[in-house]
C-alpha cells in the first residue's frame, strides 16, 4: 500500500513536470494531482527532493547495478531512461539544496559501484570476511560515481548527441582500470 501512494504521488510528479516548471511545482500542486493528503504526502517523503530522488530511483533506474551485474546493460537502461524522461531529469538535475538529485545519484553510484566492487573481492576471497577497498579503487570509485553522472546530465542537456547505445559505450569504456577489475563488462 504504501509504495502504491510513494508511486502514486511519482507518477503526479512526472506528469506535472511535461507541463510546469519542476522548481515552480508546489507539494500541494503534487497532491492534488495525485488525489493524496497533504499528510499522506509527509508520511512518505521529507520534502520535494526526497520525492524527486525516489522518482529517479525508481522511473530512472530500476533495478540497481548490484541486481543486475552486469556494468554496461546497467549504464544503458538508465541512459534509456534518462533520454526518455529527459525534461524531468534535466530539470531535477537543476534543483539544488539539501537532498539535491545531483548528490542524491553521485551516492547512489558510489553505494552501487562500493557494493559491486565489495561482492567481487568477497567472491574472489572466498567469505564475508572483506569490509574494505584499498584506497585507489575507493578514489577509482569517486572519480567514477562524479564523473558518470556530470557526463550524463552533459549528454542529456546537449540533446542526446550520440545514441544511448554509444553514450553508455563511452562511460563504461572510461571506467578507471582500478575499478574495472572489481566489474562484469560485456
Amino acid at each position: 500500500m504504501a509504495s502504491s501512494i510513494k508511486k502514486d504521488l511519482s507518477d503526479a510528479l512526472l506528469r506535472l513536470c511535461s507541463r510546469k516548471n519542476l522548481s515552480r511545482l508546489t507539494i500541494q500542486e503534487i497532491i492534488d494531482e495525485a488525489g493524496a493528503g497533504r499528510q499522506t504526502f509527509y508520511n512518505h517523503f521529507h520534502n520535494k527532493n526526497d520525492l524527486v530522488n525516489w522518482t529517479w530511483e525508481v522511473h530512472l533506474t530500476g533495478a540497481g547495478l548490484v541486481d543486475q551485474n552486469e556494468v554496461y546493460e546497467y549504464v544503458l537502461r538508465v541512459s534509456m531512461l534518462h533520454a526518455k524522461h529527459r525534461r524531468f531529469f534535466l530539470q531535477a538535475c537543476a534543483l539544488t539544496g539539501q537532498n539535491s538529485l545531483v548528490d542524491y545519484i553521485i551516492q547512489h553510484n558510489r553505494r552501487n559501484y562500493t557494493a559491486l566492487a565489495l561482492k567481487h573481492l568477497r567472491e574472489q576471497e572466498g567469505g564475508d570476511g572483506v569490509s574494505e577497498l584499498p584506497p585507489e579503487v575507493l578514489f577509482a570509485i569517486d572519480f567514477n560515481a562524479y564523473g558518470a553522472t556530470y557526463m550524463h546530465i552533459k549528454w542529456v542537456r546537449e540533446n542526446m548527441p550520440v545514441s544511448a547505445e554509444a553514450f553508455s559505450r563511452r562511460l563504461v569504456d572510461s571506467i578507471p582500470e582500478e575499478l574495472k577489475t572489481y566489474l562484469t563488462i560485456i
